[in-house]
């Protein structure tokens, strides 16, 4: 009775921890391999406000990489950064200390890691920071901006890094040339969001948008493009603001399509309301828009086939209510599945989700709402078909040859046993952060019994 009093106060402590988020999630009853909003996030969401999306595989395999700004998912303590498996959540080291606006794969001579940039401070030195499989360390040469990091893109094999800083001849923008920092022309003259390699028929350039730049070429609001020498325009640009960018083929050849603030192209004078299509040196707009700011874009195949999805914080298109993700359907934008009813959405990813089910790839969203197709989803949603099945036996890890469905004295004594940090794949590790800890003790105690 006196261990179960003392243990009683530290599972209430620990929120929900990530087993018993996991007995929580189900795909829907019936034909849940036809699209819908996963229930699976209904206990097992993050707290806070994340952001942003990337798949990488560290090594141990494809996971969903979650940042922004937030403690913890599936009460899993996580400052800013997390992934998902698809069936869980781990650790990604021991976090960052502050915001995370930006991630990228980019390899710096070791083989690909993760980047991440934003308001944290690595090492008292930078606001930039990649993930070895273990740990998070400073990158190569340090960072040579002070200020907050906005953006990251990779472009003819140099990684660009965008924010709120000067760098002598090319303000918020430089990229890494293999052997230093240098600038970007004559920089910007203001932050950019967004980072995308494009080629609309002269060969490659990186388009990038922000707020009104670049330097040397007047008139340029929103949106422009590097072509490895000089900054380019493309027209006029959008009126005010650029956000977010995306490359998408929709039957007459790949076009680029930015997303925003904007409501025109001001030397078109076209009303382009916070979505455009830029395609054979022109912008055209996609039906009336939306009535609020579009954060992200995402090419992604629901099974009819691809197509180019928008989140944001608009509620409407024309008259056509939408909330907060929409999906072009060639003609006109279209509500997803009763869409997000609170909050923004900021991020959006396709995320092969495969795990142990017959899933097919999945369009992940996140942001600051809590609720998605009427269904309980903080921080964090999923919209597609097949899922994965649940991992509902996680804690069962012994005998470790063969798991006997139960989790009992047996898990609870490898877990102790196995105790401090460990290797990639070590069944005590229940949640995969590379450390035998506390985590993985609770999850045994908040799954004991029979499970299946």
């Amino acid at each position: 009775m006196a261990n179960r009093l003392r243990l009683f106060p530290i599972i209430r402590s620990s929120a929900v921890v990530v087993a018993i988020a996991a007995l929580q999630s189900n795909a829907p009853a019936g034909d849940s391999c036809e699209l819908h909003w996963s229930s699976r996030f209904a206990v097992n969401g993050v707290s806070g406000v994340p952001t942003e999306l990337l798949e990488f595989d560290d090594g141990g395999g494809s996971r969903l990489y979650v940042a922004g700004e937030f403690t913890s998912a599936g009460g899993l303590i996580a400052p800013n950064i997390v992934r998902w498996s698809g069936t869980h959540w781990s650790n990604v080291g021991s976090g960052l200390g502050a915001s995370v606006n930006a991630l990228a794969a980019y390899d710096f001579g070791a083989g690909p890691r993760l980047i991440a940039a934003g308001n944290f401070n690595l090492h008292a030195s930078s606001q930039i920071a990649q993930w070895n499989s273990s740990q998070w360390q400073a990158i190569p040469g340090g960072f040579p901006g002070g200020g907050w990091l906005s953006g990251l893109g990779v472009f003819n094999g140099e990684l660009y890094v965008s924010g709120a800083f000067i760098f002598p001849g090319s303000s918020y923008l430089v990229r890494w040339n293999g052997s230093q920092w240098t600038g970007v022309g004559a920089g910007l003259a203001s932050v950019v969001w967004d980072l995308k390699m494009f080629d609309e028929g002269a060969g490659p350039s990186l388009a990038v948008a922000g707020i009104p730049f670049p330097q040397g070429v007047p008139g340029t609001f929103g949106i422009a493009k590097w072509n490895g020498t000089q900054w380019q325009a493309f027209g006029s640009g959008v009126n005010p603001e650029g956000r977010a960018l995306a490359i998408f083929d929709s039957g007459d050849g790949p076009s680029l399509y930015v997303g925003g603030t904007f409501t025109t192209t001001p030397g078109a004078g076209l009303t382009v309301n916070r979505i455009a299509k830029w395609h054979n040196g022109q912008w055209s707009a996609m039906g009336p828009g939306f009535n609020d700011v579009v954060y992200a874009l995402q090419v992604f195949d629901d099974g009819a086939g691809p197509a180019l999805y928008a989140a944001g914080a608009f509620t409407a298109s024309g008259s056509t209510p939408i909330h907060h993700l929409a999906k072009w359907n060639g003609a006109a934008w279209e509500d997803v599945g009763g869409g997000l009813d609170s909050g923004e959405a900021r991020g959006l990813a396709v995320f092969d989700d495969d795990g142990k089910g017959p899933s097919e790839p999945a369009l992940y969203v996140v942001g600051s709402f809590a609720i998605a197709g009427g269904g309980p989803s903080p921080g964090i949603a999923r919209w597609g078909r097949c899922e994965p099945a649940p991992a509902l036996c996680i804690a069962d890890i012994a005998p470790a040859s063969q798991p006997d469905g139960q989790v009992n004295v047996d898990d609870l004594l490898a877990v102790i046993n196995g105790w401090g940090p460990t290797d990639a794949g070590d069944v005590a590790d229940i949640n995969g952060d590379l450390i035998v800890n506390v985590d993985d003790l609770l999850a045994v105690i908040n799954q004991w019994g029979v499970c299946q």
